[in-house]
């Protein structure tokens, strides 16, 4: 199912919520941390963490917002691109 949505924020938190529905907590954990994985940034930690607040683990959840400090909000998509273009 996974190879059939698009790699987006929102597709990765639902599918790994299926998961751990579906299979376990631990196999949407680690779907979702295949998801930050392949492009570890501020906002894809964010994601994780939502994903745990959706499991009511709040512990988790704050421990992937320290991650997320780790990281600015320039992506490629984000604020650097804009900031070019209003130059």
């Amino acid at each position: 199912m996974r190879l059939a949505m698009p790699r987006d924020w929102w597709s990765a938190i639902l599918v790994s919520l299926i998961i751990a529905a579906e299979q376990s907590p631990e196999a949407g954990e680690k779907s979702m941390t295949a998801y930050v994985d392949a492009d570890k940034n501020f906002f894809s930690y964010l994601d994780l963490a939502y994903f745990h607040e959706f499991l009511a683990e709040p512990a988790k959840a704050a421990a992937a917002c320290r991650e997320a400090a780790a990281y600015d909000a320039n992506t490629k998509w984000g604020h650097e691109k804009k900031l070019l273009e209003t130059k």
